[in-house]
């Protein structure tokens, strides 16, 4: 396939901070004995937002706390 058709998105994670360790860990579980395709779950993440009626021009905000008292990303629009 060639390159001109294409274009490359990089996700970046800090390895410091517990949570978005947390969100590489989940991004990369092993799904019926193979690691999860990246680039496929994270399309279908944004398949779902637009479903949803998400917008680029809105999106989702930081808030909200899990019972350990740790920050987690919630889907406020």
């Amino acid at each position: 396939m060639s390159g001109k058709n294409r274009t490359i998105k990089s996700v970046a994670f800090d390895l410091t901070d517990e949570l978005e360790m947390r969100l590489l860990q989940h991004a990369e579980k092993v799904v019926n004995g193979k690691k999860r395709n990246f680039n496929r779950y994270v399309k279908r993440l944004i398949q779902a937002d637009l479903l949803s009626g998400g917008t680029i021009e809105n999106p989702p905000t930081v808030s909200g706390h899990v019972d350990d008292g740790t920050e987690i990303y919630t889907m406020e629009v």
